[in-house]
């Protein structure tokens, strides 16, 4: 599968502001969502561990986790069904 992010590795954004991060991913598979498994996770630095900010259940469809980070600021806006795993941030 291959993950396609349309900012590029970096993305500047004024605090205060709601930005859209756009992620669609491509596989030669068919999407299943009771199959499908996906993190979001968030890093500052290499050495730093990942920490995961929104979890795909196949039950319940993304769901943004409690984080000290971002808080209740993350909104998923994506369509599996369309293969777009899109966040919002404000």
């Amino acid at each position: 599968m291959d993950v396609l992010m349309a900012t590029g590795q970096k993305l500047n954004v004024l605090n205060g502001t709601t930005v859209k991060i756009t992620c669609t991913f491509v596989s030669c598979y068919k999407m299943e969502a009771p199959k499908f498994t996906m993190n979001w996770t968030y890093q500052e630095t290499r050495n730093d561990t990942e920490e995961i900010f929104m979890k795909f259940y196949s039950k319940r469809g993304m769901v943004p986790l409690r984080s000290d980070r971002f808080g209740d600021r993350v909104v998923f806006v994506g369509n599996l069904e369309k293969n777009d795993v899109s966040i919002t941030l404000s």
